[in-house]
This record gives structure tokens, C-alpha cells and sequence, in this order.
């Protein structure tokens, strides 16, 4: 490969603002360097994602707060030492870099469907490139030693929220990304006989998926995540090493993707295996198919009797999302009970998922105690705004429930520092005041009037307007006084 030169962007950052200047270095676009050095060591490729992310955050940070916009691996440089650099677009040396990124090949690739030519500049924008340059930063390389199962989840997570900028659990900033690389820690390869499963496509569907469509790049287009294997610690007896990856296969497209549609083929298509028939049930259900609550309750059930105790979270993860669908007493006691031996196991991953629907069938059960256990674990460890205030607005009605009234402000005041201008969570937490035969009327007349401060259009809201009436007060602007 020869090495070529390029003018990159130098990032001094100094009391949270950031300056650029332009640089010479020898080196090579990313693109080009992964085809001639696949392998790759994990604690450099975590390094490298870091950086990345560490680069664009620093660009962000510039005079006017700009957007890169070209972010993929033509715009990133590989110095002879491993260094990772921006190109300068401004300078005339990278035009013909520039026009190759704005070829359509690239554009279909590194820019959401909405978005046909590079035009706008924004922060979503730069995130769903680095998105997609993760995606080709690993199917392009091979990492020694190989990713297990969990960077695997992590690292589809990070392209997940990257590329759907649209929803309510995509990145915001930048800055959000590092803490979801995985930590490289180096492990002593243990002698087992557990087997080994080879899984390059299973990568490649946690990883990619709903990915159509590749850059012309380097003519392999079979690589996938380190195209090595994944140590199972499940060994479902009788099942061939087929059978097990066409296994775990379903189960990926089930939890981390939500494509049960492929996860229904993919349970289908083990041989003789009562467990996959009857997730292949379950996934028929969540994908719409015309399968009635009774034969997914009966799925469930017949699945639930043999799990043993010695499989991974996965499988118990999977039942609990099914049984969410249901609504019976039974049904929710079934769900709690695999809740609670998922706990056990002591996996902190989709520990939010859990613990919200432990929280519902407890709700639902009357267990209002459960419940609200259950509910502030999720608090603890959601980190999506949408969900959080959902809990926000949940744990104060079972907690006034339990003449809890205290508490319950204390959880709205929290949300409220952390939501400040969410209208819902203000009206609650009045609400909750004004119904406290103990809180002073000049405490929820306090309250009102921060609250309007803080969010003026309160004011004009219904839901406000009718709870003041209900509760004898007058307001006019910022003004609050007792109704005569």
C-alpha cells in the first residue's frame, strides 16, 4: 500500500472550546487502510472508537459550533503511527477526496434515506455517519482477539442509536457514545470443552441489521465481525452445532434487533427441538401474525417448563417479552417469576427492560409495593428521556396509593431537575400538593407560580386550567392567589 500525504484538521482543545488548524501527515484514509490491515487488535479497534467519537466532539466544540458533515472512512486518516485524523475539506489538496465522497456509491451509504445529497450539516447527521463508519470500521476488520457475545450487543446498540435519529433513544450529542464502547480487558483463554459456535453471519445480523446496500470499497464483501466465533454457554443437548447457531441466531434477531419475522425463521428451521418450536410461536405473535393470545400462552408456557436455571439471560429475556403481551393474573405472576430468576443472575444488560415489565405485571397484579421497587430500579439504571418520564408520571400514583404522598413529591421534584420544562410532570406534582391535607396552601401556591415561571405556556394548557378550579386557585400570569 502506498502511503500517500494529506492536509487533516489539528484539534487543540483549551477551557472547553476547541481550535483548528491545518496539518500535513502521512497516512491513509481508513477505507483504504482496512484493506490491507484487516486484522486489528480489539483494544485498538476500542481505541480507535473512541477517538473518533473524541474528534468529532472536539469539532463540535469550534468557533460557531460547526458540523463536519463528510464523516466516513474516506474523511478519517491513518498515520504511519496509528494516529486517527479528520480530512481538512477546505483545502485544495483534498478536493479529489471530496469528490469521491459525494459520489452516489457513498452518499446511499453514509446518509439516511431522507437525506439524498450531502446538504445540511447537523449534529444527527455527523452521528449517523460515525454510525455507519463503525459498521464498516467492523465488518471490515478482524479483531484479535475475536468479539464475544456482549461487544457484540454493545456495539450493535451504538449503530442502533446512531442510525435511527428519528427516535426517542437516539444520540443526542456526541460526548453520549463513549460510555457504551466496550471496556477491552484482556482474558486468559480458558480450556473448556464448551464448544465453539462459528458465526459470522450472526455478527453480521446483530450488527447490520436492516443494512442494504455497501460502499464500492474493497471487494470482499463476505467479512464480518472478526469472522471468528462465539463461545455459547448454553449447550442445549441433542442439538447439532447447526442447530445451536440457527439457535442463538433466532434469539439475536428476537432481542437486539426486533425483527421477529427472521427470528420466527430462524427457530423454525432447527430441527426437533421443542424450545425453538415454541419461540418460533412466540415470534409469529410480536410480528402480527394471526396467532391467538391462548396459543402464545400456551407457547410460553410449555417454553418456561424447560428452562432449567442453567441457561444465559437471553432465553429468559425473550419469555418475559413475550408474556408482556399478555394480560392475565397468571400471566403476570409467570412474567415476575422470570423476572425474578433473571435478576439472579446478576446481568446488569437490558436490566431497564426487565424491571419495567416486572414493574407492569406487578401493577397489574395489585402488588403496588413490587411495583414500585420495581419501577425505581428502572429509574436507576434507564437512560432514555421518553421512558424516564414515563416512570416520572408512574411512581407517584402507586406511591400516593400507598400514602407515600412525601415521596411521591420528592420523585416529581427530581424529575422536574431533571425535565424542567416538561408541563406534565409540574401538573403532577401540584396536583399531588394540592390533594396533601398536610402541605400548606401557601407551599402549592409557591409551587404554581415556579411552575408557571418556568413554563409559560402551562398557563394555557387545559389539564392546568381545569386542575387550579378543582383545587380553588386563580392565576394571571405569574400571579396565584385562593379562590374567594
Amino acid at each position: 500500500m502506498s502511503r500517500e500525504g494529506y492536509d487533516v484538521l489539528r484539534l487543540i482543545e483549551h477551557n472547553k472550546v476547541c481550535y483548528v488548524s491545518s496539518e500535513y501527515v502521512k497516512g491513509s484514509p481508513l477505507l483504504r487502510w482496512l484493506k490491507y490491515h484487516p486484522r486489528i487488535a480489539k483494544e485498538t479497534l476500542f481505541v480507535w472508537m473512541h477517538n473518533m467519537v473524541r474528534l468529532l466532539e472536539q469539532f463540535h466544540k469550534c468557533r460557531g459550533h460547526p458540523c463536519y458533515q463528510y464523516v466516513n472512512p474516506y474523511s478519517i486518516i491513518v498515520t504511519e503511527e496509528g494516529t486517527l485524523y479528520f480530512l481538512d475539506l477546505g483545502a485544495a489538496s483534498n478536493e479529489e477526496e471530496l469528490k469521491r465522497m459525494q459520489r452516489r456509491t457513498v452518499r446511499e451509504y453514509f446518509l439516511p434515506a431522507s437525506e439524498a445529497y450531502y446538504q445540511k450539516a447537523s449534529i444527527a447527521l455527523d452521528i449517523y455517519g460515525l454510525g455507519r463508519t463503525f459498521q464498516y470500521l467492523l465488518s471490515e476488520s478482524e479483531p484479535e482477539p475475536q468479539l464475544n457475545s456482549r461487544e457484540i450487543i454493545k456495539l450493535q446498540k451504538i449503530i442502533s442509536k446512531c442510525l435511527n435519529e428519528h427516535s426517542g433513544k437516539s444520540f443526542q450529542k456526541v460526548s453520549e457514545i463513549h460510555k457504551f464502547i466496550p471496556q477491552y480487558k484482556p482474558i486468559k483463554e480458558k480450556k473448556s470443552g464448551m464448544r465453539k459456535l462459528f458465526i459470522p453471519v450472526i455478527a453480521a445480523a446483530v450488527i447490520f441489521a436492516g443494512i442494504s446496500g455497501r460502499p464500492e470499497v474493497t471487494g470482499n464483501e463476505k467479512k464480518t465481525i472478526g469472522q471468528k466465533s462465539l463461545e455459547s454457554n448454553v449447550n442445549h443437548k441433542g442439538l447439532s452445532d447447526e442447530d445451536q447457531y440457527k439457535l442463538e441466531l433466532g434469539v439475536l434477531y428476537f432481542l437486539e434487533v426486533k425483527d421477529y419475522e427472521k427470528s420466527r425463521q430462524c427457530f423454525q428451521s432447527v430441527d426437533h427441538y421443542k424450545f425453538a418450536d415454541d419461540m418460533a410461536v412466540v415470534s409469529e405473535y410480536l410480528s402480527g401474525g394471526h396467532i391467538s393470545e391462548e396459543k402464545l400462552r400456551d407457547a410460553l408456557e410449555d417454553a418456561r417448563k424447560q428452562l432449567t436455571g442453567e441457561e444465559e439471560g437471553a432465553y429468559y429475556r425473550c419469555l418475559i417479552r413475550g408474556y408482556a403481551c399478555l394480560e392475565s393474573e397468571e400471566d403476570m405472576r409467570a412474567l415476575s417469576e422470570l423476572g425474578e430468576k433473571y435478576l439472579k443472575l446478576g446481568i446488569p444488560d437490558e436490566l431497564p427492560e426487565i424491571a419495567g415489565c416486572m414493574a407492569m405485571a406487578y401493577e397489574k397484579n395489585g402488588e403496588t409495593k413490587s411495583a414500585i421497587e420495581m419501577y425505581e430500579l428502572q429509574l436507576q439504571e434507564e437512560e432514555t428521556e421518553a421512558a424516564r418520564i414515563e416512570i416520572y408520571k408512574k411512581l407517584p400514583a402507586l406511591l400516593c396509593g400507598e400514602h407515600r404522598s412525601e415521596q411521591a413529591q420528592e420523585i416529581l421534584r427530581r424529575g422536574i431537575e431533571e425535565f424542567p420544562v416538561s408541563a406534565e410532570l409540574r401538573i403532577l406534582l401540584i396536583k399531588v400538593q394540592c390533594q396533601d391535607a398536610n402541605v400548606d396552601r401557601g407551599v402549592c401556591m409557591k409551587t404554581i407560580e415556579e411552575s408557571v415561571r418556568a413554563v409559560p405556556e402551562l398557563a394555557e394548557k387545559e389539564e392546568f386550567q381545569k386542575l387550579m378550579k378543582e383545587c380553588g386557585f386563580e392565576t394571571e400570569g405569574e400571579n396565584v392567589w385562593i379562590k374567594q
